[in-house]
């Protein structure tokens, strides 16, 4: 069997920039063969503005994997999330995102929304963000009509600096749909969580997972999916 894993990382403007701009782009390849064939790589790009009183997160990502000739795993997707500081604490938000899964038989999603939310955590080192809100989705499953509904967001993001060398953060977002509530309760959960350390100076070792439960999936589908990503970079 051989392996091979490598990702590509870089800061569009150093954290420090005083303009508010930071950012990274980031790449993950896996490969085996012998008794059997595989590969799966990731891309994934992220931009953060944050100068007061507004935070700008913008983040896209793609995974696509094979196994033995088939598709193992084909994702997609991309976010953007404005938040206006009224206090240090207290902002508003609008929020949106498309997304595409191929095993899930999700053709595209778009989601948009606005909301509040409040840092119940807010230091340079760890800081904890509650939000709520409310969303509109628009669902095209494969061989199925588009289907439309609102949902509630309630979300939280946390983030910890551990160290000079490590970074650990994590994030979930509920949408219980209103929607025929009380007859037939809907709902998404999206949760990520991931680590990233530094090895030397330059080279970096990051490991994510994300996970997606949806309460009515695709006829024939399951409703939990998982994904593990993990990765070697060199920063500079």
């Amino acid at each position: 069997m051989i392996g091979l894993c490598g990702v590509f990382c870089c800061s569009t403007v150093s954290a420090g920039d005083p303009e508010g701009w930071s950012g990274a782009v980031n790449f993950g390849l896996t490969a085996a063969s012998g008794n059997s064939r595989s590969y799966s790589g990731n891309f994934s790009a992220e931009s953060l503005y944050k100068k007061a009183p507004s935070e700008l997160r913008a983040a896209a990502s793609v995974v696509y994997g094979r196994s033995d000739g088939s598709i193992s795993t084909s994702k997609a997707m991309g976010t953007a999330h404005y938040s206006y500081l009224f206090t240090d604490r207290v902002s508003g938000y609008v929020a949106g995102g498309v997304e595409r899964d191929g095993l899930a038989d999700l053709n595209l999603r778009v989601t948009v929304g606005p909301g509040g939310g409040y840092y119940f955590v807010k230091r340079p080192d760890l800081s904890l963000l509650g939000e709520l809100g409310i969303n509109y989705f628009s669902d095209k499953y494969l061989n199925l009509s588009t289907q439309n509904y609102t949902t509630l967001r309630v979300a939280e993001r946390g983030e910890w600096t551990i160290s000079d060398t490590a970074k650990l953060w994590e994030a979930v977002n509920f949408f219980p749909a209103l929607n025929n509530m009380a007859t037939n309760f809907h709902y998404l959960v999206k949760a990520e969580a991931g680590l990233e350390t530094t090895i030397t100076t330059r080279t970096t070792m990051r490991f994510v997972v994300q996970d997606s439960y949806n309460s009515t999936p695709a006829p024939n589908r399951r409703p939990n999916d998982t994904t593990y990503l993990a990765s070697i970079g060199y920063k500079f």
